[in-house]
Order: C-alpha cells, then structure tokens, then sequence
C-alpha cells in the first residue's frame, strides 16, 4: 500500500489549539500549585501525579479524534490533547532527574524550549502552502465533510472553487476530469452565511487593535523603546562584568542576584550562555538607537525587532534556568513589544 503524507488545511489551526490549551493548563496547574501549597493527591503509598492525569487526558483527547469524525471533533479533539499535555509537560522535572525532582532547575527551560519549538511547527504549517495539484485535491475532499453536514459557508466554497479550478488547470488528466465533477456538486450546494470567529480568536484581535492603537500609535512610544532598551543594555553590562569577575563578591551583584543561587559549574555555564544572549541583544537595541536618533524609524525598528527576537528565543531559555515561573511575565512584555513594533515597521513600510 502507497502511503501518502498530506497536511491538513487547518494543521495550522490545530497545532496552535493544541499549543493555547497545553500554556494554559500548565500555567494554572503552576499557580494552582503555588496558592493551594502543592498539595499530594491520594494517601499511603499513592500518590497520583498530574502527569497521569495529563497522560489520560492526551489519551482521550486523541481517541475523540480517532473515533468520531469532523472538524469541530477535531478542533475539541486538539483542545483536550493541549489540556492533558500541558499538565503531562509541567512535570518534566520528574522524568530527567534521579531522585524525580519536580523543581529540577533546568526543567522550565525545557519546558521554553518545547513550546518553542511546538511554535516554530505552527509557523511553517501556517505558511507551508501546497502546490502540487494532488494535494490541493485531496485536502479539497477532506474539506467536503461540510457538504454532508449542510453546512458550507460562503466564503469556504469560495476557496474551494479557486483550488478545484486550479486543479483543473495544472493536474494530470484523472485529476481534471476529478476536480471537473467535484466542482459541479459545489456550484450546486446553498452555501451559509459566514460564521463568526471564536471568541478567543476575538478577544486577542481586539486586544491587539486597542492595544497598538492607544499605545504604539502614540508619540510616546519612542520614549518607552529607549527605555527598554537602556534597561536591556544595562542588564547587559552588569551581566557581562559578572562574567568577568567571575562571581567575585560585590554588593551591587548581590542587590541584583539577590534571588539567584550560583553552586555548579553548570550554573555558570548557563549563566554565560544567558550573558551571551543579553549582550547580543543590548548590540542590537543600540544599533535600534543609534539609528532612531539619524530619522531611520524603519531599520531602527527592526534591529529592535531582532533584538527581542534574540532574547525570546535564546536568551529566555536560558533565564528560565535561573528565573523559573517568574520569568514568563519578561517573556510576555517582549512577546507584546514584538507584536506592536512589526505592525508599525509594516506600516511605516508602506
């Protein structure tokens, strides 16, 4: 039998259902934790992990996809899976180290760097997009699945026309005469009026309008960058002086790393590694300044964009080593600064 690899239209879509539910029952499950001061589930010689619990949740989630059919199945089948995954992931400490140790300092780091790269997954499913008119069938014939629930809507057969008619232009003769009928029972169906978007989708779109418009379109925004990245510059510093001094006692080290433990030649390695990405980044943010303060708005903007990204996605997992859960409120400033500085270099742009 011939197997053949095809993604999903919506794999997208998924993927990032999946990633939303697993931050947020991991998230809750830690602040949970905290407030209730990690209680023990069971007595005696029992005690039942949420990892377990994560793990039957994964489970049942991914039956609900195996067993029934549809997109909403899929879409709940995605939400269920994320759920058990971010409890089953939010133990990892447990797993990798030998006296299963769920504070294992290196564990939130792993856990960044999962998620990081469940990210990066959604990413390219978002912008992969297929060109081979085989697979642009086959995802159309998925997709009929609305046909036999009556509920097309009009801007699906809309996009269901455009791929059979391109199908119909590049294909082999099979696949033609194939697309030819399919879009005849398309042309054919009563499609619904256009449903409206979930309201997460919704509530995140109007928190990003309100929020760019009533703070990045103000004149003062610029300020606040500066700030930022004088505060990034000046972590940068104080990091690569530490470095030097290689730990030496020092009160200034010692009001700034009050909170940190430094006890393994690991500790010092990550360290490093962490003041390698905060360097990087405060080369950036200076690069960003220097060129604000020549009018150069547009490439200004962008080495403070890069200068974010180095920080999100290599200087964060290595702050997760020493920061632990606190670190995740610098992780979602930098996510909403990045979010609100590529609109307004898009605009800029144009």
């Amino acid at each position: 039998m011939k197997l053949s690899l095809i993604k999903r239209e919506n794999a997208s879509e998924l993927v990032l259902t999946i990633m939303k539910w697993a931050i947020l029952s991991l998230l809750s499950m830690r602040m949970a934790l905290i407030l209730l001061d990690y209680p023990s589930l069971g007595g005696g010689n029992w005690h039942i992990a949420h990892a377990f619990t994560g793990g039957v949740i994964m489970w049942i989630g991914a039956m609900t996809g195996y067993v029934y059919y549809g997109s909403q199945i899929r879409r709940m089948s995605a939400a269920i899976f994320g759920t058990g995954l971010g409890l089953f992931i939010d133990e990892i400490g447990k797993y990798l180290s030998r006296d299963n140790n769920y504070f294992f300092q290196p564990a939130f780091s792993l856990i960044y760097v999962f998620f990081i790269i469940l990210f990066l997954i959604y990413r390219y499913l978002e912008k992969s997009v297929p060109k081979e008119p085989k697979i642009i069938l086959f995802q159309v014939m998925d997709k009929l699945e609305e046909l036999s629930e009556n509920d097309l809507e009009k801007s699906e057969k809309s996009r269901l026309l455009e791929k059979l008619t391109e199908v119909i232009k590049r294909g082999d003769e099979k696949t033609k005469n194939l697309a030819r009928e399919l879009k005849k029972v398309v042309e054919r169906i009563e499609p619904v009026a256009n449903k409206g978007e979930g309201w997460t989708r919704s509530l995140w779109k109007i928190i990003r309008r309100y929020s760019y418009h009533k703070v990045f379109k103000r004149k003062w925004v610029l300020r606040i960058l500066l700030l930022l990245a004088i505060g990034y510059i000046i972590e940068g510093i104080i990091d690569s002086v530490f470095i030097i001094g290689r730990f030496k006692e020092n009160w200034i080290f010692e009001l700034w790393y009050a909170d940190w433990e430094f006890l393994t030649k690991t500790d010092f390695r990550i360290f490093t590694l962490m003041t390698i990405g905060n360097s990087l980044t405060c080369l950036l943010f200076m690069g960003g300044i220097y060129w604000l303060s020549r009018g150069k708005k547009v490439k200004g903007f962008g080495f403070f964009q890069y200068g974010l990204l180095v920080n999100i996605f290599i200087t964060s997992v290595f702050k997760f080593y020493f920061e632990q859960f606190s670190g995740v409120f610098g992780v979602l400033i930098s996510i909403i600064v990045l979010e609100g500085l590529i609109k307004l270099k898009q605009e800029l742009v144009k």
